[in-house]
C-alpha cells in the first residue's frame, strides 16, 4: 500500500498500522521515518519542473559556497528538494511579497551549514518574480 502523507486520513491509516514510524520528542517535537515507505504520487507537482529548478537553486548554493571560500555545499545541495517541496507546495504559508508578515509560517533551520540553502532558495523565488515582471524597490 501507498500513503499520501497529506491525505489526513492516510496519514492517520499509516499512524494506526505503523506507529514504530511515529517518535514524539519530550520537548514537543515529531519525527516520522519515511525510510522504505511507499509513497503515493502527489497530485500537482511536476516533476520535471522541480528538478529544473533544483539545478539552479544548487548552482546558487554552490556559487555561494565558493565565493565564500568557506564550508562545503553538502548540508545545502541535500536540502534542496525539501526546501522547494515545502515552499512551493503552500503546505508552509509564506507569502514572499510580504515577508514580514506575523502570520506566516517559520522554517527553522538548526544548522549553520544550511544556511546557503536558505539563501539559494530565497535567490531563486525572488529571481523567477523578478522575471515575471514584479518589481522590488532597492534595499
Amino acid at each position: 500500500m501507498s500513503y499520501n502523507l497529506l491525505n489526513k486520513e492516510e496519514f492517520n491509516k499509516l499512524r494506526q498500522s505503523e506507529p514504530e514510524r511515529f517518535k514524539a520528542e519530550v520537548k514537543g517535537g515529531e519525527y516520522l521515518n519515511l525510510q522504505g515507505l511507499a509513497l503515493a504520487p502527489m497530485e500537482g507537482v511536476d516533476l520535471k519542473i522541480l528538478e529544473r529548478l533544483a539545478k539552479v537553486m544548487r548552482a546558487f548554493i554552490f556559487a555561494a559556497v565558493e565565493a565564500g571560500q568557506s564550508g562545503h555545499p553538502g548540508g545545502s545541495s541535500s536540502k534542496t528538494e525539501q526546501f522547494l517541496a515545502l515552499v512551493l507546495s503552500g503546505l508552509l504559508p509564506f507569502d514572499f511579497l510580504s515577508p514580514k508578515n506575523p502570520g506566516r509560517d517559520r522554517l527553522v533551520w538548526s544548522a549553520g551549514h544550511c544556511t546557503p540553502a536558505l539563501y539559494g532558495g530565497l535567490s531563486l523565488i525572488y529571481e523567477c518574480l523578478r522575471r515575471g515582471g514584479r518589481q522590488f524597490s532597492p534595499a
